[in-house]
């Protein structure tokens, strides 16, 4: 058997079992652990299809996040999953685990909240005398010593030094009040974030240190904070960072003008989320003499002001990427960057990189030129302004339509994307100055100029048919809807909507694609254009035909891309399997071109049918993770041949060395070093999807947070998933995910039916199928787990088991770790709830509130709930 290679680069090998008299050889992996918090734990090995299970007592005290090397001891059958045994643990994790700090007398314990953690963590405090476990605290495993106290080592952070009445400060863990850097204070109680260690055998938990003390469990900070901290997010700015950043200069000089091409008089507008304070793209647009148009694409020229190896770049570089949680943006960039000096913002002078287009009516791109401009926007649009007048057309000329801001007049709406008509009707009385859903009508913000209406209804045009384009060229159509939250003031969410994206939001795509296409080809083709004199770091405008020719006697240089490979082939057979169940088949998918061609007659064929969204998803998952590399293979999803990421400075630092790289080449320099960007490259695709993650974990709290005050409640939905333990139930009108665990089924035994994709009754053989229309009651909405529990609501004329038959049958029924607990689960639980009821009596007295907790619906109370909450959109789609 071959040696493998692991998630860390190096080898696996082979372990040998003596524990039979004829020697058995495993294959060895090197792989990432991933626990559940009943103990057991899957690997994840770079390049292998299949996760490894490793049962909790083979885990070798290895945690969440670990590298270890791990035996494979049952290879794969039909009936069985890849099982093995970890015999190392090479590298522990880093990475924070969030919990409750616990402190009795002398010893102190973080408790995990983490469905990844099953172990609490012991945390020295300074001075503590080694001391045995407190009674009722079981062993999370065998020790060869009792004791659980250390003497805290005085080189090591984040150990707990006693300050009195209750307070203690985190050793050598600052942050900076009112100027003045101070270590941390945590008490009992108090939410916090820890890393591990060591787990010596003599230890009976986990030994670590606290890195960061989070605030009271319940508060909308500390919660968004603990998100942040569990994917080893920042929240904030160091003081070195932000002081930086107020040191760079906001003053546009006449030097920087006459090293850029002015665009400040040609008509230039921005389309943004209406509640979005970074503009970082805009168009400019005007009629040529020929019938032909110019379309500016203009970039925030981040790179003018954050130089490299500064101390905002390297800020920057270690973050990847902003966050978009729920209530707040986390940025890449310190604000007065990312929402004041790079912002483009209406009649403000701006430096930009743009990347300009000669257009034809038939939209076919007849010259292009890169280079630095200043620009100085005339309008705002919102997205629902735009669609308004896409939505009008030709008659938009004729009509007086407002909305939007020219920076002088007028305010940009709040606007109210809704799918309950009821609960938009009642938003838009309650909110006068806000606008309406796209396209019923603008009321409010300045009066929009012919020129802006008609530039937008062209380019909305050149834009359709470039859709058509890149579809025919074989684009991927997937349109899933986003889930939304709206929050109020204190973060408490107050509505969940899906945004569905309209022609305004295709108008930018389309125009930030061929940006983004465009330069990625012209230095994957090494093109060398006539620089055009006095106007900076840019080229003349010339056709393809001579673009190809430029391009024929260059060489590639190094590059920053945005790759996407093309779909896993056994992954395809896996949904082609799927979609036989609902009785779609697919052709040929022997290369790209017909794998999308399929898709996407798939999505057609299957669109407004229950079962389109798992087959969508499903999908979705067949797609190779995009990413960034300096090897270009083009981008599968997008059919392009070359793809870069160029138009989103502010929020992404691969937009930034794009920038970089493009204004060295364009200036005549050498190819840089592949190595330096590839590894660039490999840190910023590791921070996109720690971000989206961490984006994903905002989401499912606020989801379950909305509805804990709906416990008790009963809302129709339909089957959104089927597994062996349970079925997914999405709410209508919100989409609110919840699971039915097959085991609160009173009326029938029912098992999954994994060849139909269906649950049957055994006894009864009812079926339940994907997209079946169910009424259920939510049962739980456990907020330390972001977990919703719902159970069907039955008619009562079910011919229901007795106690005894039913409890027979469902003995050795599958569970999920997400709905279980294992025993040491169970006693730490305990533990818990005994720790937070102590807690929560604590601040009863003191006259403190805890987390805000929903209402039970009382007895004959009309329990359905059909109002679908709204929420902001904060950032284009990016591919």
């Amino acid at each position: 058997m071959a040696e493998r290679k692991g998630r860390s680069g190096k080898k696996g090998g082979r372990f040998r079992s003596g524990k039979s008299k004829k020697e058995k050889v495993f294959q060895e992996y090197i792989g990432r652990v991933q626990m559940t918090r009943e103990g057991y734990a899957f690997i994840i090995v770079d390049g292998e299809e299949d996760d490894i299970f490793v049962k909790a007592s083979k885990t070798r005290g290895a945690l969440n996040g670990d590298t270890v090397r791990v035996a494979v001891t049952k290879e794969k059958t039909d009936r069985q999953r890849r099982e093995g045994e970890v015999l190392e643990v090479m590298e522990r994790s880093r990475k924070p685990f969030v919990g409750i700090l616990h402190i009795v007398g002398e010893q102190a314990w973080v408790l995990m909240e983490s469905r990844a953690m099953p172990y609490d963590i012991s945390i020295p405090i300074a001075g503590a005398e080694p001391a045995g476990r407190p009674s009722g605290k079981k062993k999370s495993r065998p020790a060869e010593s009792d004791a659980a106290g250390q003497t805290a080592p005085e080189t090591v952070t984040g150990f707990l030094k006693k300050k009195g009445n209750g307070l203690y400060s985190v050793s050598g863990v600052y942050e900076t009040v009112d100027g003045k850097r101070q270590e941390l204070v945590a008490r009992s109680g108090m939410k916090v974030a820890a890393i591990v260690d060591r787990w010596d055998r003599k230890d009976p938990d986990p030994v670590g240190h606290l890195v960061d003390v989070l605030g009271e469990p319940g508060e909308n900070d500390t919660e968004m904070h603990a998100i942040l901290a569990e994917f080893s997010l920042p929240y904030r700015f160091e003081p070195e960072v932000e002081n930086a950043a107020d040191e760079i200069s906001d003053k546009i000089t006449a030097a920087d003008r006459k090293e850029r091409r002015d665009f400040s008089n040609v008509l230039t507008f921005t389309i943004d989320p209406a509640d979005a304070k970074d503009f970082d793209d805009a168009l400019s647009f005007r009629k040529l003499d020929n019938g032909n148009y110019e379309v500016g694409v203009h970039i925030a020229d981040v790179t003018h002001y954050v130089t490299p190896g500064s101390v905002v770049d390297k800020e920057a570089q270690e973050r990847g990427t902003s966050v978009y949680l729920v209530d707040r943006t986390v940025p890449m960039l310190p604000e007065k960057l990312s929402n004041k000096l790079c912002s483009l913002r209406p009649n403000e002078p701006k430096l930009c990189f743009s990347a300009v287009f000669e257009i034809t009516p038939l939209a076919k791109v007849v010259s292009q030129w890169f280079g630095r401009t200043v620009i100085n926007s005339d309008y705002r649009f919102a997205y629902e302004t735009a669609q308004q007048i896409i939505d009008a057309g030709d008659k938009a000329m004729k009509m007086e339509l407002r909305g939007g801001t020219d920076g002088k007049h007028g305010v940009v709406g709040d606007p109210v994307l809704e799918a309950s008509p009821e609960a938009a009707e009642a938003r838009k009385k309650a909110a006068v100055h806000s606008e309406s859903a796209m396209g019923e009508g603008v009321t409010t913000g300045c009066l929009i100029p012919d020129e802006l209406k008609e530039a937008v209804l062209i380019l909305h045009k050149l834009a359709t048919k470039f859709r058509k384009k890149r579809f025919a060229s074989g684009a991927i159509s997937f349109e899933r809807p986003e889930m939304k939250v709206e929050v109020d003031e204190k973060g408490r969410p107050i509505r969940v909507y899906q945004k569905i994206s309209k022609e305004a939001n295709w108008l930018i795509e389309e125009f930030m694609l061929l940006a983004n296409r465009s330069v990625a080809e012209f230095v994957a083709k090494g093109c060398r254009y006539p620089a055009v004199p006095g106007t900076g770091l840019g080229y003349l405008c010339i056709s393809q035909e001579e673009a190809a020719k430029s391009a024929a006697k260059s060489k590639a240089k190094t590059f920053v891309y945005r790759i996407h490979d093309e779909p896993n082939q056994e992954k395809l057979d896996g949904l082609r399997s799927f979609i036989h169940n609902f009785g779609y088949e697919m052709g040929s998918t022997e290369n790209g071109k017909e794998i999308s061609k399929e898709l996407n007659s798939l999505f057609a064929k299957a669109k407004g049918t229950p079962e389109y969204d798992a087959i969508e998803m499903l999908s979705l998952r067949t797609m190779a993770k995009a990413r960034y590399s300096t090897d270009n293979i083009g981008h599968y999803g997008l059919a392009f041949k070359y793809y870069t990421h160029f138009t989103s400075p502010i929020r992404r630092y691969p937009d930034m060395m794009v920038h970089r790289l493009l204004a060295m080449y364009l200036a005549g320099a050498d190819s840089q070093k592949k190595d330096y960007y590839e590894g660039q490259c490999k840190h910023a695709s590791e921070r996109e999807v720690v971000a989206a993650e961490a984006e994903r974990s905002s989401i499912k709290y606020k989801l379950v947070e909305f509805m804990q005050d709906k416990v008790g409640y009963e809302f129709d939905g339909h089957i959104s998933g089927l597994t062996e333990w349970g079925m997914y139930v999405e709410t209508e009108p919100s989409k609110i995910e919840g699971m039915v665990a097959l085991r609160d089924i009173k009326s029938d035994y029912f098992e999954f039916d994994q060849d139909r994709y269906r649950i049957v009754g055994k006894r009864s053989k009812v079926v339940y199928n994907l997209g079946d229309a169910v009424k259920i009651r939510v049962k739980k909405a456990n907020l330390e787990q972001k977990l919703l529990d719902y159970e069907l609501v039955e008619t009562g004329n079910e011919d229901r088991m007795d106690a005894g038959e039913y409890e027979e049958m469902h003995s050795d029924a599958p569970r999920s770790d997400e709905y279980s607990r294992g025993e040491n689960g169970g006693n730490r639980q305990a533990r818990k709830e005994k720790v937070h009821k102590a807690i929560k009596a604590s601040k009863k007295k003191s006259g403190k509130s805890g987390s805000r907790l929903g209402s039970k619906p009382s007895s004959g109370q009309n329990a359905r709930s059909s109002g679908k909450p709204s929420g902001k959109s904060r950032r284009k789609t990016s591919r």
